[in-house]
């Protein structure tokens, strides 16, 4: 039996007391505690008997520690910063190295370690403890079942992998300062990138995001990262593929996620990170590490697969669970073998370096924006002007010149009515010929002539109201509203403000904000708010086409014995030409089809005969006669409504032709032969008149008036004496409702409102109380600074309307408001279709 290896543990904090010391006191025929690194212990046996009560020798420099010869192995858990140069100085030293993740800080540090543990003959191992995790355990093995277990999820298209918490502050240790490997990438990003490689091998390129999305501590200390590593179609990939990698400082949830894979057969998905650093923390022994609890997940963090059937549409899933315990002990053990009899790494210094080799690449992505040598960002809605750099090369377009019907030469250029807030264009030539939007582009420029002293003053419009009156046809014409901020005086200029700079890009003026945390004045506010409108009233396009007028013929009463004068003067007499039935192959009867309401007819028959179908279905007439006379009865209930609708109308359009025949014809016109329906000339002044002999379905409908007070009285149930509480009506009893009152209510609307017609009123009533709730509400909560501004001309009157409202609703009683401020905080839904 070989002699235990003689260790020494550098740092005795979190990795230290957690990861590295449980692990050699576990393992007494492999490794010895020789000593720790320990700068200021608290007590005399230090951290490690505190926490273990086993006693080891204390170094306080690491120059004892390389200094001592019976130290062989040198285990690295100090911060990330120091990992090379403890590393190098014990190889140096002859000593083997089991050094931390990162195990470097740079791929080249990782390199020229591994050239001196080579030259050397050491052993140099870095700690990717995570390759022993139980699920990444269970991962491998379901990764590697064959494509014919119905549990196989096929060729893979996408892995997801993450490493996600939840922590807003800072923890105040030496992880938040901005020193070499820092960050979340280096520390969480590495166990995530060691397994991908582990799994998938080197990809192809790289996309990465990392940020300090918190905005704390040092910017250049990442805390959020997403890795996107790209796999072509090849041997190994059936189909193109991406590992994605992430790492989230404030994902709220729990348990967190850990894995999702993608494949063609089916999905995992894992839950739930590995237990053993948990257990590791809180176990009273290392002797813990043995037992058989040590590493196996509970089964409610197991992984869930769910696989397509060989039917190809049914997805079935099933538990994978992680039956492997971890066991981060199998990487110690490893260890101790290759010490003392040469054998295999299972973590090969070379990963560990292609590790860090990732890391670099990954911040390098983030950083320039690039994936391999393609260009990965595209800015949006960023001007010219604030690049940091050169702008990129765009092919130029050809231009299509303009047509001569369109004065392109009067409207301001699209792509100068595109630009952000604050840097407005200045390529606006002045107005030579009246144009539709003339008044509005006055207004423009005169808003750019007061943002800056470079801006020429433009030209007042000769006939100012007509132009306007233009710009509001225009305006309204497309459907929008007329601004009043158009109309309402510029004020006065002041001194200070905001300070524009004019530039120029691309042979475009613009104007630039220089002191962006400058305060407006007056006359810069107003002009900005003109602004915001009137660059989108520019872009409203204006059609020049030629306005078709149509004018309609109107009936002309022919003066008594024309023909009569006609043959005095000898001038040929005036015929009545007859008229001309254009298509003597018409069906007459079409006309008068085409005017039936078949859907309001069908639509109600046909969703009463399918209601009846499924009655009939689930109720049995013939054992329970009642209930089929309750469904014969609510037949003819429905049915009865559109059949006397329709027979009230067609008596009613029966004696309104009845009528006009009985009219009689004017007293200038005689009636003709061919005319059997003479229309009166002119009906300026008709009075309607009752119909005579009328019969008594064509006269006002006194049941359906009755029914409809019925109606309304069981609809408006309490409705008026509510109205009069919200309005502070004099003599309203403002008290809460009782109990039982709203008890009855609801039991009493309940059952009324069974009938549609109750419903509909009721909703109509309830919803028109909404609308002026919310505006009301609107108008109180409105700011006050925004008053007197010159937005209106009665902006003192809005002011005092709005005081009012709020002192109103001041003096409501305390459920009233409630009641106020739960309707305003529903969200409108417009259901009255």
């Amino acid at each position: 039996m070989s002699k235990p290896i003689n260790t020494c543990v550098l740092g005795v904090g979190l990795a230290g007391l957690t990861f590295h010391v449980p692990f050699v006191l576990a393992l007494p025929h492999i490794f010895t505690l020789h000593s720790v690194l320990e700068r200021n212990p608290q007590t005399s046996g230090g951290k490690v008997y505190d926490r273990f009560g086993i006693s080891s020798k204390i170094h306080r420099t690491l120059e004892q520690v390389l200094a001592d010869p019976e130290i062989e192995l040198v285990i690295i858990g100090t911060p990330n910063e120091t990992h090379y140069d403890f590393a190098k100085a014990a190889l140096e030293a002859g000593k083997h190295v089991l050094v931390d993740k990162p195990v470097t800080a740079t791929v080249k540090q990782a390199k020229e370690l591994g050239a001196l543990a080579r030259s050397q003959g050491l052993v140099l191992y870095g700690f990717q403890n995570r390759r022993w995790d139980s699920d990444f355990l269970a991962l491998k093995r379901l990764l590697a079942l064959p494509d014919t277990s119905p549990q196989s999820l096929g060729a893979l298209v996408e892995f997801e992998s993450h490493f996600d918490r939840h922590r807003k502050a800072l923890k105040g240790t030496w992880k938040d300062d901005p020193l070499p490997a820092a960050g979340q990438t280096y520390d969480l990003g590495s166990h995530l990138i060691d397994q991908a490689l582990t799994l998938f091998g080197r990809p192809e390129r790289i996309t990465a995001f990392i940020q300090n999305i918190r905005g704390i501590g040092s910017p250049e200390v990442d805390d959020c990262f997403t890795i996107h590593f790209h796999y072509s179609r090849g041997p190994t990939h059936q189909y193109p593929f991406t590992a994605i990698l992430r790492g989230h400082i404030l994902s709220a949830r729990s348990p967190q996620l850990r894995y999702i894979v993608r494949g063609t057969q089916g999905t995992y998905v894992k839950y739930g990170v590995d237990i053993q650093e948990e257990q590791l923390k809180a176990i009273p022994s290392p002797g813990a590490i043995l037992e058989d609890a040590y590493g196996k997940e509970p089964e409610s963090i197991w992984g869930t697969l769910e696989n397509m059937a060989s039917d190809g549409v049914t997805i079935k899933s099933s538990i994978w669970p992680s039956v492997d315990a971890g066991q981060y002990i199998d990487l110690f053990k490893n260890l101790g073998a290759a010490i003392r009899h040469k054998g295999g790494l299972a973590v090969k210094w070379e990963e560990a370096t292609a590790v860090i080799e990732m890391i670099e690449l990954a911040h390098k992505s983030a950083r320039e924006g690039v994936t391999s040598d393609e260009r990965r960002i595209v800015h949006l809605a960023v001007h010219p002007s604030a690049w940091s750099s050169s702008p990129p090369e765009v092919p130029t377009r050809l231009s299509t010149p303009p047509s001569r019907t369109e004065p392109l030469q009067n409207m301001p250029p699209p792509a100068a009515t595109r630009r952000t807030r604050h840097t407005t264009s200045t390529a606006f030539p002045i107005i030579q010929a009246p144009h539709p939007l003339s008044y509005i582009l006055y207004k423009h420029q005169s808003a750019l002539s007061a943002l800056s002293n470079d801006m020429i003053t433009p030209i007042r419009p000769i006939d100012q109201e007509a132009c306007r009156s233009l710009a509001i046809q225009v305006v309204e014409g497309n459907g929008w509203m007329w601004p009043t901020i158009i109309d309402a005086e510029f004020p006065s200029a002041t001194e200070g403000g905001l300070k524009y700079q004019r530039v120029t890009v691309e042979g475009q003026n613009f104007l630039s904000l220089v002191t962006p945390s400058g305060v407006p004045t007056p006359l810069q506010r107003h002009a900005l708010q003109v602004l915001s409108y009137t660059f989108t009233l520019l872009s409203i396009p204006i059609s020049h086409t030629a306005t078709v007028r149509h004018v309609a013929s109107q009936p002309v009463s022919i003066p008594p014995n024309v023909n009569a004068l006609l043959q005095q003067l000898g001038l040929p007499q005036l015929r009545v030409a007859q008229n001309q039935n254009l298509n003597p192959n018409a069906n007459p009867v079409l006309p008068g089809l085409a005017n039936l309401p078949v859907r309001p007819l069908l639509a109600p028959i046909l969703f009463l005969l399918f209601r009846t179908v499924i009655l009939l279905y689930f109720i049995s007439p013939t054992r329970k006669p009642i209930f089929g006379l309750l469904i014969l009865a609510w037949m003819l209930y429905e049915i009865w409504r559109p059949i006397r609708n329709g027979l009230v109308r067609a008596l009613q359009a029966a004696a309104a032709a009845e009528n006009q025949q009985n009219q009689p014809a004017p007293a200038n016109q005689p009636p003709r032969a061919d005319a059997p329906n003479p229309q009166p000339n002119n009906h300026q002044g008709d009075v309607p008149r009752p119909v005579p002999n009328a019969p008594p379905a064509a006269q006002a409908p006194i049941f359906d008036m009755q029914a409809g007070v019925v109606l309304d009285a069981f609809a408006n149930v309490n409705v008026h004496p509510e109205e009069g509480i919200l309005n502070g009506t004099p003599g309203a009893d403002a008290a809460e409702p009782s109990l039982s009152h709203k008890v009855t209510t609801f039991i009493s609307l309940l059952l009324t409102t069974v009938h549609p017609a109750v419903w509909n009123i009721r909703r109509v009533a309830l919803r028109q109380r909404e609308g002026r709730i919310r505006t009301e509400a609107n108008m109180r909560e409105t700011q006050v600074e925004n008053e007197g501004e010159g937005e209106s001309a009665n902006g003192n009157d809005r002011g005092q309307l709005r005081r009012e409202l709020r002192d109103q609703h001041n003096r409501r009683p305390q459920w009233i408001r409630e009641y106020i401020d739960r309707v305003v905080a529903a969200e409108w839904v417009d259901d009255s279709d």
